[in-house]
């Protein structure tokens, strides 16, 4: 079974990794890679991030950078304007105190200045001391400027706690850190920071030299930054090589070196025995995906039993090793622990606080539960439970593992049995396109009137004038010449929307992307003809685990079509037996020349079956043009009509014959 589901996604996959179209959902039944973003290390050290600093609240990032000159120049005129200065006077204002800085000393201060000014002149000087004197790490003008009402030092406040905390930043970061502290709270307070010093102060500390810097990117990541993976691990590898013991010692340095680590396990086995990784559950998933199973089962065994990650990996360790069954039982016990659990977000570890194990809504991808699903998916499929797979492939959220299983391997009526039940809500956009697959199943295999009942409210009116012409053609109580109209009609649907009603969701014909990919190796490689050979550098970056990808199946052909573009050929199909029926010479004509312009591009070796009955017609005039042109002749007319022209109104006898008989089809 295991080569059945390979050869059953190589031809998705392949299209991905081959370059040749648009992007094809991934799919749990073509690679081992996670769908969910949980196990990233951004998610990583997020989690970190909300553990060590649980209360930190969230700092906005401005929404436009503003320099600190023009930062300047709004305060002040903002703070002239709250002291009561005429307008015309505050640009006046603000160069006064610009020339102030640029040579600040105590007796330049106005003797008059007003009160909400004041805090303006104190940062001035303040900055003028530290300049001169770079041991003064507190100048006595900031330290007056904070010792001012709030109301009077609202527009300097955050400016000088962002200035003491970089004084402070290499002597003595976790002061600086406090005084970023003090500046974040401040701005929260409603202190004004007009040029961003909150958000900016969460990039600032972490210049810390040393592996010190990673308690305080933590930090930065609780407040809203972006984890930058790349310093993480340029800084955390740096430290294990310098001063590992030391890194060692700090939690929060610990943990980010173990988050970092290639290998994990000669770090833990530094650590005293007391000494357990907060997030073992998550190395082991990292352990996992980059396929270094040894490191990953030595991680799960400092995991708690109930631990919903262990229960995972541990599944798919079972399913790798080809326990199949011990695999199923362990996601369903997965699942019962996380029903039984009763939260609304996921916590991994039951036993641990939620913040610890939050799902980060940003991540990427599928939520875990929506993972476990997309496993246990494939696995059911493995044991050839095919309903109760597409149920879990449609909960993990896995489009195109629940069309395989949909189109290709669940047989139909049972496929009726699951939308009736279990997907009969119009409303719920997953259900409404199964029900629209089965639809066009159904049209494939020729059960038009249990189709209906599957198509979406948009698509009803073009699926009822098939279902009309599709009676009146299979009506044997009408004439042959009624019939062959209704053939006719049914040809020009499905020769204008026969991708809307009989399209395959995957290959050949692709729905899944509205068609927009050209036709796959798989088929040619189905069928003995494309070098396997040539596969192995297209995934040549993934892991080679056991059994990881295997593509060395023939595949029986499971509902699938030969070729893309069948409901042309069935077109030309219906064309042609409404020329058999047709009792009119010029309607017998138009009925094999529209079957041969079906295919007379792409398919010219089938179109010269309907050329040769066109010949054959009789003494019409487009059979005699095309036994002269020894091809089908160009005809405009015929050509709008049948391919182009409304498919609301269905053409009569005379006007078909009208547009057959047009002189040099005009």
């Amino acid at each position: 079974m295991k080569n059945l589901l390979a050869a059953l996604t190589f031809g998705l996959s392949a299209a991905a990794a081959l370059g040749c179209g648009p992007y094809f959902p991934e799919s749990y039944l073509a690679f081992e890679t996670p769908r969910t973003g949980d196990f990233d290390l951004a998610c990583h050290i997020k989690a970190l991030a909300e553990h060590f600093h649980p209360d930190m609240p969230i700092v906005p990032k401005p929404a436009k950078n503003i320099s600190t000159a023009e930062g300047t120049r709004l305060d002040f005129l903002a703070a002239a304007a709250a002291a009561g200065l005429p307008e015309r006077e505050c640009p006046a204002a603000l160069e006064r105190y610009l020339a102030f800085c640029r040579q600040p000393s105590p007796e330049a201060v106005p003797s008059a200045l007003p009160a909400k000014l004041r805090e303006f002149y104190l940062y001035a000087l303040g900055r003028n001391a530290v300049m001169t004197d770079p041991d003064d790490r507190c100048p006595e003008a900031w330290r007056e400027l904070l010792s001012l009402p709030p109301e009077l030092r609202h527009y300097r406040t955050t400016w000088v706690l962002y200035m003491l905390g970089n004084l402070q930043l290499n002597r003595a970061p976790e002061e600086a850190f406090r005084y970023y502290t003090r500046l974040r709270e401040a701005a929260r307070e409603g202190f004004a920071d007009t040029i961003g010093l909150a958000w900016l102060s969460l990039r600032t500390n972490e210049k810390t030299p040393g592996p010190q810097a990673l308690r305080y990117m933590v930090a930065a990541v609780a407040g809203g930054r972006t984890p930058d993976l790349w310093a993480f691990r340029r800084i955390a590898g740096k430290a294990a090589k310098e001063n590992a013991k030391e890194a060692l010692a700090d939690p929060v340095v610990r943990e980010v070196l173990l988050a970092t680590s290639a290998d994990p396990l000669p770090l833990l086995a530094r650590l005293q025995p007391e000494t357990k990784p907060l997030m073992a559950e998550r190395l082991a998933a990292r352990c996992y995906f980059d396929n270094r199973l040894d490191a990953c089962r030595a991680l799960l065994a400092l995991c708690p039993e109930n631990s919903l990650i262990r229960l995972y990996l541990e599944a798919r360790l079972a399913r790798r090793e080809g326990d199949i069954p011990l695999a199923a039982d362990k996601l369903s016990r997965w699942l019962k622990t996380y029903r039984a659990a009763g939260k609304t977000g996921l916590t991994f570890h039951p036993d641990e606080a939620k913040r610890l194990y939050a799902v980060d809504a940003s991540a990427a991808g599928n939520s875990f539960p929506e993972e476990v699903n997309g496993v246990l998916g494939t696995i059911l499929v493995e044991q050839q439970d095919f309903l109760e797979a597409l149920h879990a492939f449609l909960a993990a959220g896995s489009w195109n593992d629940a069309a395989i299983v949909a189109e290709q391997l669940l047989p139909t009526d049972r496929l009726i049995e699951y939308c009736r039940n279990h997907a009969s809500d119009p409303e719920n956009a997953r259900q409404a396109r199964l029900r629209y697959l089965l639809a066009r199943r159904l049209m494939r295999e020729y059960r038009v009137e249990e189709a209906g009942a599957f198509f979406p409210e948009a698509m009803k009116p073009l699926y009822e004038l098939y279902r009309t012409a599709n009676r009146r053609a299979n009506d044997p109580s009408l004439a042959e010449g009624e019939r062959a109209l209704a053939l006719f009609q049914l040809g020009r649907l499905l020769r204008q929307r026969g991708f809307e009603l009989r399209g395959t969701e995957l290959e050949p014909d692709q729905f899944i992307v509205a068609g927009a990919h050209e036709e796959l190796p798989s088929q040619n490689w189905r069928d003995g003809q494309f070098p396997l050979k040539t596969v192995d550098w297209y995934f040549s970056d993934l892991p080679r685990g056991p059994e990881l990808i295997n593509w060395s199946a023939p595949l029986p052909n499971l509902n699938r079509l030969a070729r893309r573009f069948h409901y042309r050929r069935i077109a030309a199909d219906f064309f042609a037996r409404a020329g058999v029926l047709a009792d009119d010479p010029a309607l017998r004509a138009a009925a094999f020349w529209s079957a041969g312009y079906c295919l007379k591009d792409r398919h010219p070796d089938e179109a010269n079956e309907y050329y040769l009955m066109l010949c054959d017609s009789g003494d019409a005039p487009m059979a005699a043009e095309a036994r002269q042109r020894k091809w089908f002749p160009a005809n405009p007319a015929l050509e709008l009509l049948v391919f182009k022209s409304p498919l609301e109104k269905e053409p009569g006898k005379e006007e078909i014959a009208e547009a057959a008989s047009a002189k040099n089809g005009k």
